[in-house]
């Protein structure tokens, strides 16, 4: 592999690390200061729309951003037949779901739910529109550009939740913040990218991409109903009660954005990157492999430490009213710990060219996991959650049964690639949470707990000598080229 590929590879993974960071550091400011506004029904309201927005998107991405990755040559034609489908098909989509908004409401009880979907349900319309720049920044590598449009995006939304939450217009402002959002991004996007659709239409490309992205859009629907699923089945068994959909929501935010944290580091990068090494299985394998490691060594200690910490994060941040939270952030952040590494095994699928594996396995868990929930309902909303937590943790397993046959990963290795940063992890949130239970002040807890877990995780593999550490540490020194060592976590060095 050439050392250019090595540098850019690297410089990218520094983007996107820098926008998932940054990205879920400003969604933290203003996800505090809205719960401080807003209610837990105001986040219920929106909560039980957000799967439909989820589908809505991809639907009308069908699964091309993915696909233009993997063609060996992208051109103008294909970038434009994907726009005009893109376009076609969310009008098309928010026609349909414009007319299903009075059937929502009454599904909920929730008369108000009408105006609220259509107005939600538009930034479909406007996502649409930027479909074929997000393929292009996405098989380029623009990850320096969509780390500085993410950061501008969430500011200008972010504010504008903010001040509308302050003037009292409840759930409408959280509407308006996903709008803006969208909105804001799909300009940044289009001044970005050079690239500029033609008037010229032809659905040919789209057709030949269609075998292959047909598999990801069932997929990619698939994730969107397993990571809400609960929003939809809570909204409907507790319609009554919208306050506790408003708590699985807010523990469902932080669970996401922890999680974010580390897949949004890995994800922007990993298909590209594998899909570019080509047939060599073992060097495809070597560089899975020190992915894997990379994205557990980060994963582990945040999601079991926030899980450690949840009552005392949740109300030290936004208060005691969300109180009805903890016990789900607890548990979700149990099976979020493991969704980095679902996101690893699904691009390597997709960049093995497997779209179908990536199908089956995506359709079998949703299954699963509705009919798990569904079998839970009469033991409460706690139980519900904990299957579905106990799910994306087997999950991990059934992904690597399904992925050893083109990725040549053996369970020896796997193991040896996650499971030291587990038990790790495990042990340092472990101690340090039983050592500090006499401290009364809520604050201090929480800082002690999170300072004292993180310094025990970072002293045991320095002193056992953790190649990632030591890698990691490597990068930080300011003597040190960053494009050498970002290469080497990405597993692109010898």
């Amino acid at each position: 592999m050439s050392e250019s590929l090595k540098e850019r590879t690297a410089r990218n993974l520094f983007w996107s690390g820098f926008s998932s960071v940054a990205t879920q550091l400003l969604n933290l400011v203003f996800g505090i200061v809205l719960a401080n506004l807003l209610t837990p029904e105001d986040y219920g309201m929106v909560g039980v729309l957000l799967v439909f927005t989820v589908v809505a998107g991809a639907l009308q991405e069908s699964g091309f951003i993915a696909a233009i990755a993997n063609l060996k040559r992208a051109t103008a034609r294909d970038y434009n037949s994907v726009f005009w489908f893109s376009v076609v098909m969310s009008l098309a989509i928010y026609a349909v779901l414009f007319a299903c908004a009075p059937l929502i409401a009454d599904f909920f009880g929730k008369a108000e739910l009408c105006r609220l979907a259509r107005f939600v349900f538009f930034s479909s319309v406007i996502a649409g529109f930027g479909t074929a720049f997000s393929a292009y920044m996405f098989r380029e590598l623009m990850n320096r550009e969509k780390a500085v449009l993410g950061v501008v995006s969430l500011l200008c939304s972010g504010g504008v939740g903010i001040v509308l939450a302050a003037c009292g217009y409840s759930y409408w402002s959280l509407a308006w913040q996903q709008i803006v959002y969208v909105g804001a991004f799909f300009v940044g996007r289009f001044l970005c990218v050079p690239w500029r659709p033609s008037l010229q239409i032809d659905f040919g490309p789209v057709r030949q991409m269609f075998g292959f992205s047909s598999k990801l859009l069932v997929t990619n629907i698939v994730n969107g109903l397993s990571n809400n699923i609960l929003s939809l089945v809570f909204g409907k068994i507790f319609a009554g009660q919208m306050h506790l959909v408003g708590f699985f929501t807010q523990a469902n935010k932080w669970n996401t954005m922890a999680a974010g944290v580390v897949s949004d580091t890995v994800k922007p990068v990993a298909q590209p990157i594998l899909s570019s090494i080509g047939e060599s299985l073992s060097g495809r394998l070597r560089a899975f492999r020190k992915m894997l490691r990379f994205t557990s060594f980060l994963c582990f200690p945040v999601m079991i430490g926030l899980s450690s910490v949840s009552e005392e994060f949740l109300l030290v941040t936004v208060g005691a009213k969300w109180l009805g939270s903890v016990p789900l952030l607890r548990l979700l952040c149990i099976g979020g710990a493991f969704l980095p590494l679902h996101a690893l095994f699904q691009q390597m699928t997709v960049a093995a060219g497997k779209s179908g594996v990536y199908m089956r396995m995506n359709v079998l868990l949703i299954v699963l996991q509705v009919g798990a929930v569904l079998c839970a309902a009469s033991y409460g909303m706690e139980t519900m959650v904990a299957v579905y937590a106990a799910l994306n943790v087997l999950w991990f397993f059934v992904w690597h049964v399904a992925a050893s046959r083109f990725v040549g990963l053996r369970l020896t290795d796997l193991l040896r690639d996650t499971l030291p940063f587990l038990l790790i992890a495990v042990f340092s949130v472990g101690v340090v949470y039983f050592a500090t239970t006499g401290i009364a002040a809520m604050v201090l807890r929480l800082a002690v707990r999170t300072v004292l877990a993180a310094g025990a995780y970072f002293l045991i593999l320095f002193v056992l000598h953790a190649t990632i550490l030591r890698e990691a540490l490597a990068f930080i020194r300011p003597k040190k080229k960053p494009g050498k060592h970002f290469a080497a976590l990405s597993g692109l060095k010898g």
